[in-house]
Parts: structure tokens; C-alpha cells; sequence
């Protein structure tokens, strides 16, 4: 019996010794260490990575901006792509761009390894929301679990491989981007870019993707299951048939390699398994 009672005793150790050690995060741009769980304690509202300057030329901003600061969203399909705004003062002449010396705002930035816990909150505002690149992207491994939601990011979630689970991404140009991925009751809604962006595949249980460019993207495989993946501009798009169960879709493309550019795909036909297909 006292075997049996240290062995527990030493099992329960090993377990809150290899636990994660939690972080709060009360304001944007904060660190998590791989050892630590970062927990939102507050809704989180980062400033804009881009501001407003007055046009000094029809190709160069000024070199100082407006006092106060004003943030702005960049449009940059004008002439020689120059971004502007109709948030700036005057957005016919104005800039929208990068402050001096300044970098794209992110709201967690996570060692490979760390995770994040959004506990009921919103993170809005950050241009990578929720990022984990550590030295070499492809071997980063992030955590995220909500409930909780990230909105107005250009990338809501990214990293080498994700998990995300109880999480709503609303509003973001591209919600959840990674080389392979595992996400779970999550929902994803607008975006002028990607939903979910998988290049080595990966699963979504429970997930319901609309509004985006494309829902989801990869050029291996991706399975989809109890899931719906509809109204957006192509649902469903892989290089290998995707694996659908219990879950819905508008329309799939095949994506097929471009032979005069290695490493680039083109959307030829479809996988029949939506119901526009």
C-alpha cells in the first residue's frame, strides 16, 4: 500500500513539474516562453501597424506624420501601388504606410512549443495576431484555445504547426495559416484572403469557414469533418482529393503544379464532392 501511495505521490509530481506555466496578457505584444501558457486577462485592442503621412510627392510620403498619430487600414491597388486610405485626412494625396523605423504590430508572439489560452477575450487590432517562428518557421509548434476570438489581424494565427480549438476569427484578411494544422469548433468568418492555409494538409472537426477568398487551401490533402465550408469565393481547394465526413461545401478546385513555375499550383477543375461542383 505505501508503494502504491508514493507512486501516485511521485506520478502527480511529474505531472505539475512538466505543466506550463501561466502567463497573463493584458496588453498587445507581449512574449510567451515554450514553457508558458499565455492567458488573456482582458480584451486586448493593438494599435494599427500603419499611419497616415501627407503625400510629398505621387510616389514618396513626407517624412513625418500627422501629430496625433493616426492609424489607417492601406489600400494599395492605386497607381505605382501606392496605399492610401480613406481614413487619412486626405486620401487622394496621403500615405498609408509603416511609420519610420517601425515593424508590423503583433499581438502574442509565442516560442515554438508555447501556447495560448484566450479565455473569453478579444485580440483585435495586431497585424500577426498570434504568431510562433521562433529560428526556422517549419519546426515552430503553437496552441491556441479559446473560447475567445482574434479579429482585424492580416494573419489571425501562424506558425509551423497549430492546433486551435473553441475560437471564432472574424474580420481578418487571413485567419489561420500553417504548414499542417489540427482545429476544432472553430468558426472563421470574412476575410479577402485564406481561411484555413495548409500547404502539408491537415484536419478541421466541427469548423465552419464563410466570407474568405478561399476556405480552405492546400496542396496535399485535407480532411473535413462534422464541418461546413460554404459561401466562400472557392470553398475547398487541394492538390489531393479532400476527405469530407458529415461535413458541406459549395465548391472544391483541384489544384494542379505549374510546370514553368516549380513550387506554384493552378486551380484545374474539381473534386466533385461539393454541392456546386
Amino acid at each position: 500500500m505505501q508503494r502504491a501511495i508514493l507512486a501516485v505521490v511521485l506520478l502527480s509530481g511529474t505531472a505539475l513539474a512538466g505543466s506550463k506555466s501561466p502567463l497573463p496578457i493584458t496588453t498587445c505584444g507581449q512574449h510567451v516562453a515554450k514553457w508558458q501558457v499565455g492567458v488573456l486577462q482582458n480584451d486586448i485592442q493593438c494599435p494599427g501597424s500603419f499611419v497616415c503621412r501627407p503625400g510629398c510627392s505621387d510616389v514618396f510620403p513626407c517624412d513625418t506624420q500627422y501629430q496625433p498619430t493616426i492609424y489607417c487600414t492601406p489600400d494599395c491597388s492605386g497607381p505605382n501601388n501606392s496605399c492610401r486610405s480613406t481614413e487619412c485626412p486626405n486620401p487622394t494625396t496621403d500615405f498609408c504606410v509603416l511609420p519610420p523605423g517601425g515593424a508590423f504590430v503583433v499581438g502574442v508572439d509565442v516560442e515554438s512549443g508555447g501556447e495560448v489560452e484566450l479565455n473569453g477575450h478579444t485580440l483585435a487590432g495586431a497585424y500577426y495576431g498570434i504568431v510562433s517562428y521562433g529560428l526556422v518557421r517549419h519546426l515552430s509548434h503553437l496552441t491556441v484555445r479559446g473560447p475567445g476570438s482574434v479579429t482585424g489581424s492580416q494573419v489571425a494565427v501562424s506558425a509551423g504547426k497549430v492546433q486551435v480549438s473553441d475560437a471564432t476569427f472574424t474580420g481578418n484578411v487571413n485567419s489561420i495559416g500553417s504548414e499542417s494544422m489540427k482545429v476544432a469548433d472553430v468558426t472563421i468568418t470574412g476575410g479577402s484572403g485564406l481561411g484555413l492555409f495548409a500547404p502539408l494538409g491537415g484536419k478541421a472537426t466541427n469548423t465552419t469557414v464563410t466570407g474568405a477568398t478561399w476556405g480552405v487551401y492546400s496542396t496535399r490533402s485535407f480532411s473535413l469533418v462534422d464541418s461546413s465550408i460554404a459561401g466562400n469565393g472557392t470553398d475547398v481547394l487541394t492538390a489531393r482529393r479532400p476527405r469530407l465526413a458529415r461535413s458541406t461545401c459549395d465548391t472544391s478546385a483541384r489544384l494542379v503544379p505549374d510546370s514553368a513555375q516549380p513550387g506554384q499550383f493552378n486551380p484545374e477543375g474539381n473534386w466533385a464532392v461539393c454541392a456546386n461542383d
